[in-house]
């Protein structure tokens, strides 16, 4: 016979069963701080030590060993883990110790539920208390129901996490063919039976013998915002001139609705890098090296300082030297230039202008971008499609987890009485 329910007493939970109780987490399980780093020695084949993204280093001790539930305390506050065994456990994080009427993964399928959002917002750096984990409410069943529960859960949740690891194996294949497919192609060509010549440049090797090699000084012009002329993001506005930053960059183009605005005096100020139509830019700061387009320009638009415009001469489609700053050959360079830096990376203007990359023919160089632009069209749509999926099954993933650990559905069968 199905069981009565009864208000859990949360407005998001709504019923649990009647059988159930609601309990603070601090009575279902101890809350211990974790150990400071420098309290260890790392050691080959020792103990795991746990940060927030899980096992990072070995350690020649532990400090609990057991299941437990780790719970960030400070930073990545969101991700709880669950070990089994002996483990040190860093001082950004909370380990769990199990009170007699907690089942140790049942603990971890409730911990998923907390609303970690609050603690992510409230301040700058996300943080959490051992008052304010110790106040989050669970949904705490017969210690057989839970144990039942938690069987069900791993093999069910074992079954998604395989499907999700294999979408996303998929993924990444597909971002490897098509960088190789670009690189390939910006540096050999369409035609793969053309006699090859050494380019003179290690890391991009033979290419193509009627191409020739040039630096992006040579054929382009590079502008960028010198500082920020005084610029400040108290003058952004609601209306007026468009400012593109390296955050208003999306799928090769830019988004406008993601713009903020500045001053008609303030455009006017920098003419260099007053924005066309068919401006190829990059970022120079921050999110090094993402690459757009300007098209259906909104109206006058600038650059704020962490990106340069790249204006092209006419022998050059500008599409074809914007698959090459996506390829191997940008990159190869770009991480030979910043080898041994250990300092925030930036592509400095000068620099650039000194990058040596493939130049095929004009008409030759229209062919290699509009080739690309149809396959990698094609694979880009492949991917979406996965990411889909991927978004799919892992919200049918949090579904499942929260209707059994909340009582909205039962697992059926015999109760499992082990510990």
């Amino acid at each position: 016979m199905k069981e009565n329910m009864k208000p859990s007493g949360i407005e998001w939970i709504g019923e649990i069963p009647e059988s159930w109780e609601v309990k603070r987490i601090k009575y279902c399980a101890e809350i211990c701080n974790g150990g400071e780093y420098k309290d260890i020695e790392i050691e080959e084949g020792g103990y795991p030590v746990i940060g927030s993204g899980g096992e990072f280093a070995r350690a020649n001790k532990f400090c609990y060993s057991g299941k437990s539930v780790l719970l960030g305390r400070k930073g990545t506050v969101d991700k709880p883990l669950y070990i089994d065994g002996s483990f040190w456990c860093v001082d950004t994080m909370f380990y769990t110790k199990m009170k007699s009427i907690t089942n140790a993964k049942y603990f971890y399928y409730c911990s998923l539920l907390i609303r970690f959002d609050y603690y992510m917002t409230s301040t700058a750096l996300p943080s959490m208390t051992q008052r304010d984990l110790g106040s989050e409410k669970i949904f705490m069943p017969p210690l057989p129901e839970q144990t039942q529960i938690a069987n069900f859960l791993d093999k069910q949740c074992g079954k998604i996490d395989s499907i999700i690891a294999d979408l996303e194996k998929q993924i990444e294949i597909l971002g490897q063919y098509k960088k190789s497919l670009i690189t390939e192609t910006v540096t050999r060509g369409l035609d793969k039976t053309v006699p090859l010549k050494d380019s003179g440049i290690e890391w991009i090797g033979e290419i193509p013998e009627e191409w020739e090699v040039k630096r992006v000084k040579y054929l382009s012009t590079l502008k960028g915002r010198i500082g920020w002329q005084g610029l400040t993001s108290d003058e952004y506005l609601d209306e007026g001139p468009y400012l593109i930053t390296g955050i208003d960059f999306k799928d090769g183009g830019i988004n406008w609705d993601s713009c903020v605005h500045i001053s008609k005096e303030r455009w006017e100020e920098a003419t260099e890098i007053q924005i066309k139509n068919g401006d190829l830019l990059i970022t120079k700061d921050g999110t090094v090296g993402k690459v757009a387009i300007v098209s259906d320009l909104m109206g006058l638009a600038s650059l704020n300082s962490g990106v340069l415009v790249i204006r092209t001469q006419e022998n050059f489609d500008r599409k074809f030297l914007y698959w090459v700053l996506l390829s191997e050959e940008f990159w190869t360079w770009f991480r030979l230039k910043n080898a041994g830096n250990s300092t925030i990376i930036h592509l400095y203007q000068n620099d650039f202008a000194e990058f040596t990359y493939t130049f095929p023919s004009l008409s030759e160089q229209t062919q290699i971008a509009n080739f690309l632009d149809a396959q990698c069209s094609k694979i880009d749509s492949i991917i979406e499609s996965k990411k889909e999926q991927l978004t799919k099954i892992t919200e049918h993933k949090k579904s499942l987890i929260y209707e059994y650990v909340t009582g909205k559905k039962r697992v059926k069968g015999e109760l499992n009485y082990g510990n």
